[in-house]
C-alpha cells in the first residue's frame, strides 16, 4: 500500500530482554500521561487551567508548540464483544462456500489462513473503524489548535495498538497512513503508530519488540521530525526505567522500504496468551 503524503521518516523498533515476568501496563493512557509529564508536556486541561468546553486533544508541549491526541485501541476489531456481527459474517461465508464449519476453529486459532476474499471484507470493516478514530482525532486536534495554539502549532496523533491482533502491524500502519493521505479533510501533521503491551518478535531474535512508527504530513517541518524522534527515544527510556529493564537494543530505520520490510517480518503474541489475561 502506498504512503503518498504520509511517508515515514524514521521507523523505530525497540526490544528488551525480560529476566523476570514481562511488564504489563494496566492503564496505557495513565502511563502515557506520566511519560508526557516526565518530558515537560502537559494535559491540555492543565495548560488551560480548566476543563475544556470543547472536544479537546490530550496533551500540549508548549515550548515546542505541539499538541497531541492519544488513541488507544484496546480490543480486537473482531472480538467476542462483536459476536453478533462476527456470527453474521461467518454464516454468510459458509453459505457462499468461502469456508466450512470445520475451518472456523482452525482460522481463529491461527492454524489455517483465512481466505483472501474474507480477509478483504474484514479489512474494509477495519478501515471504517480506523477512519472514525482518525476523523474524531482530527477534529479534537483542530479544535485544540484553535482554542489553545496558534497558526504555527503542529498537530500529532498517537495511536497505540494494544489489542488489535487480527492484522499485522505493517498492514495496520499502512492503513492508517493511507486514510490520512487520501482524506482531504484530515490535516494531521504527524501520526505515530506504537505499541506498549503488544509483544512482537522477529526471526533470529529472542527479545521482545515494541514499535514507534511515525508518518508525516505535507506540512511537517524539521523541528517536528526531531521532536518525534526524540520523543520515541525518551519513551523507550521511560519504559525501561519504569520496569528496571537494563538490556535493550534500539534500532532506527531511516529508509522507508527497509523499515516496512522489517516490521513486515514481525509477528506477535496476543496479550491474553503472553500475559495470561
Amino acid at each position: 500500500m502506498s504512503l503518498p503524503s504520509a511517508t515515514p521518516d524514521t521507523l523505530t523498533a525497540n526490544q528488551s530482554t525480560f529476566i523476570m515476568e514481562r511488564p504489563f501496563v494496566n492503564n496505557v493512557e495513565d502511563f502515557i500521561t506520566k511519560f508526557v509529564h516526565s518530558t515537560n508536556g502537559q494535559l491540555v486541561s492543565e495548560y488551560l487551567n480548566s476543563t475544556p468546553d470543547f472536544e479537546n486533544a490530550d496533551y500540549f508541549f508548549k515550548s515546542d508548540n505541539i499538541i497531541i491526541e492519544l488513541k488507544c485501541l484496546e480490543k480486537d476489531l473482531f472480538s467476542d464483544e462483536d459476536f453478533e456481527r462476527n456470527e453474521r459474517l461467518i454464516d454468510r461465508w459458509i453459505e457462499e462456500k468461502l469456508i466450512t464449519k470445520s475451518d472456523i476453529i482452525a482460522i481463529f486459532l491461527r492454524k489455517k489462513q483465512i481466505p483472501e476474499k474474507c480477509l478483504q471484507e474484514m479489512f474494509k470493516l477495519a478501515r471504517r473503524t480506523f477512519q472514525k478514530v482518525i476523523e474524531k482525532a482530527n477534529k479534537q486536534l483542530r479544535e485544540t489548535k484553535t482554542k489553545a495554539g496558534n497558526a504555527d502549532t503542529k498537530k500529532v496523533l498517537m495511536i497505540c495498538n494494544d489489542g488489535n491482533y487480527l492484522f499485522p502491524n505493517a498492514l495496520l500502519f499502512s492503513l492508517v497512513c493511507d486514510i490520512i493521505s487520501t482524506r482531504k479533510e484530515i490535516d494531521i501533521d504527524c501520526t505515530v503508530y506504537f505499541t506498549v503491551n503488544q509483544v512482537s518478535f522477529i526471526p533470529n531474535s529472542d527479545l521482545d519488540w515494541g514499535l514507534w512508527l511515525p508518518a508525516y504530513g505535507e506540512n511537517a517541518n524539521e523541528h517536528l521530525h526531531q521532536f518525534i524522534n526524540d520523543l520515541g527515544l525518551k519513551f523507550n527510556n521511560f519504559y525501561n526505567d519504569t520496569f528496571g529493564i537494563e538490556n535493550t537494543e534500539y534500532r532506527d530505520f531511516p529508509d522507508t522500504e527497509v523499515g516496512i520490510n522489517a516490521i513486515s517480518e514481525m509477528n506477535y503474541i496476543p496479550k491474553d496468551v503472553i500475559y495470561k489475561q
